[in-house]
């Protein structure tokens, strides 16, 4: 090898004793020559760090992620570090290798699809998985070693890959092509900035100038995740408040069908531009991991259209089947559920949306849900929808939105117990009375008799 690798280290502040920890690990490849390690803390006194760790960032051959889940919380590290340095994987300039130091959830993530250490993506803390975390380090190096292998392997032909590049990059910088991405460079930046500010008519705009200056831009995907994941985040909240309230003042759950609280913060509006711009990411091929159709599901989820929430939820499954777990959490299930609320036969699409997603029998799930809450302080959350047949035949409005049932564990012996409560105009009525219970059984038929009972809410 003619002269060293550069390893580049994005990692977040408080990872800096790991940081440490791996260079210690990695400096028998340094003394062999076959590398040199590079982070923000070895920017010289006066330097201008910003731009010492672009011109590295762009430099390095091997760039290693750290993740944790201040990596994950930092903007710097995700959005401007890791953002980049894919784009420089993409592009065949630098080997982006993810590494995990502390647990934290990171499917989902741009990187997600990229080879991480170490083995089996255990992470480097993970007391479970090693013995020490010198174990686990010196994994992470021997990942590290078989890139640098390979960076060996491919040395002979980097002279003619880069003569190569060199004529490319001639034909396609013109002056009028520079200036014309250096427009949709400055509204690109102008259109995340309005992302982080939540600002998504501005984002939209942006966007839509930045792409036609560029059309090769990954914009599409970033911003329509963004507009989704505010819509998400806003609708189960939203919810939540209204449990809290209900709880608290006695207030009804029921919505008129005409009406749903998702318009509070948010509009029908922001809805068909998440929809329009995951749709384009599709289109441009910018889903292959499945994340676009997962999105354009909940969307349709919460705008109530079935069929196109079922087919976006083909898709992303069939693009990864670890989908189906995500979307079994409460806050994703809800959303799908959702979608279901106005079919002509809910309980058939239901049960579809059970088979899709492999749920377990709902009356192991409720009797799960139980015991575990059992002896726990607070309120005990069951989301569920009301049987358009019981509530037709009462005379009453039928819940078209999902709503919590209050649970209340309790153990006689070895049996199992629990009473429930739910509001109607005017009245709490509680499953079978006040402080009294029924074998769980018993008590999930009372149920299942007004409701389609879906998940716990949390």
């Amino acid at each position: 090898m003619v002269s060293p690798l550069e390893i580049f280290c994005c990692y977040a502040r408080k990872d800096q004793s790991l940081l440490n920890e791996l260079k210690i690990h990695l400096t028998p490849l340094q003394r062999q020559g076959l590398i040199t390690i590079w982070s923000d803390i070895d920017i010289d006194a006066g330097a201008v760090w910003e731009v010492e760790i672009k011109k590295h960032l762009n430099t390095a051959q091997i760039i290693l992620l750290l993740i944790s889940s201040d990596f994950m919380a930092s903007e710097y590290c995700y959005s401007t570090e890791m953002q980049r340095a894919l784009e420089r994987h993409e592009q065949k300039e630098a080997h982006v290798i993810p590494i995990l130091l502390r647990p934290t959830i990171w499917k989902g993530a741009p990187f997600d699809k990229l080879q991480v250490l170490p083995t089996n993506a255990k992470p480097v803390t993970d007391r479970r998985s090693w013995l020490t975390e010198d174990e686990a380090l010196n994994d992470v190096v021997e990942g590290i070693r078989k890139v640098v292998d390979m960076f060996e392997k491919v040395e002979g032909d980097v002279p003619r890959i880069r003569e190569e590049l060199s004529q490319q990059h001639e034909e396609e910088h013109s002056p009028i092509t520079e200036i014309a991405e250096l427009r949709a460079y400055i509204y690109s930046q102008e259109a995340e900035d309005a992302i982080r500010n939540g600002n998504w008519e501005l984002a939209d705009a942006k966007t839509r100038q930045a792409l036609h200056e560029n059309p090769r831009l990954n914009l599409r995907r970033e911003l329509g995740l963004s507009i989704s994941n505010s819509i998400c985040q806003s609708f189960i909240e939203e919810h939540r408040r209204e449990v809290s309230s209900s709880l608290q003042d006695g207030l009804f759950f029921y919505r008129n069908p005409s009406i749903s609280p998702m318009f509070t913060h948010y509009s029908l509006a922001s809805i068909e531009k998440a929809i329009f711009w995951l749709k384009e990411a599709q289109k441009q091929g910018e889903d292959q991991d499945g994340t676009a159709s997962a999105e354009l599901a909940k969307m349709y989820g919460i705008n109530k259209k079935c069929a196109a929430m079922q087919e976006a939820l083909k898709k992303a499954i069939d693009a990864d089947p670890e989908w189906k777990e995500l979307f079994r959490r409460p806050n994703s299930l809800i959303l799908l559920v959702n979608g279901c609320i106005n079919e002509p036969n809910i309980q058939d699409t239901l049960e579809r949306l059970r088979k899709d997603l492999s749920l377990s029998n709902p009356e192991e799930t409720f009797t799960h849900y139980i015991k575990e809450r059992y002896g726990k302080v607070g309120y005990s959350l069951y989301w569920v929808i009301g049987r358009p047949d019981y509530w037709i035949e009462l005379k009453e409005s039928i819940p078209n939105f999902p709503l919590d049932i209050s649970v209340f564990p309790n153990k006689d012996g070895d049996v199992w117990q629990a009473g429930a409560s739910y509001i109607v105009p005017g009245n709490r009525v509680y499953i079978p009375k006040q402080n009294e219970y029924l074998p769980v059984h018993d008590l999930y038929n009372q149920l299942e008799k007004r409701f389609f009972l879906i998940c716990p809410s949390e």
